[in-house]
């Protein structure tokens, strides 16, 4: 698994979100976005990014929400269904897996013990999976955990 950090701005966030437990319907909405990414014509080379804003140990399955998004520059403007919010920026160390349901929930598994505290500790921000159609069409993906 490569690992990285990297720093990022705050950007404006273009998102569609679904309430609910995190698992396979995840992946619903991910099709949903991108269908309307291809209906918008903003498909093209843009990176996909899915938040699981909360922590499934600490909040109700019934509250997590989950949201799936590209990141939009500030004059544009959606209807419903997407919604607008700023991503807050900050560095965050970036791992690069496979891109497939099984490693990723096995990455989530193992988060706690790949965690090198005496090199980074994590900040409370959303993790962020990254889909960048060039890692995407290689099987890849990208997982983000923000840190201080």
């Amino acid at each position: 698994m490569k690992m990285k950090i990297e720093s990022f701005d705050s950007a404006i966030f273009a998102y569609m979100q679904r309430i609910g437990p995190y698992g396979p319907v995840n992946r619903q909405l991910m099709q949903t976005f991108k269908a309307w990414l291809t209906r918008e014509n903003l498909g093209g080379q843009a990176a996909i990014l899915a938040l699981a804003c909360d922590n499934p140990a600490t909040t109700p399955a019934a509250q997590c929400r989950y949201e799936v998004g590209i990141v939009v520059p500030s004059n544009l403007t959606f209807k419903a269904p997407i919604a607008q919010r700023e991503l807050v920026g900050g560095r965050y160390v970036i791992f690069e897996i496979e891109h497939t349901a099984s490693a990723i929930g096995q990455f989530y598994q193992q988060l706690t013990t790949t965690e090198p505290t005496s090199q980074w500790h994590r900040r409370p921000a959303p993790i962020i999976e990254r889909y960048q159609p060039d890692l995407v069409n290689r099987g890849r993906c990208e997982i983000l955990v923000p840190i201080k």
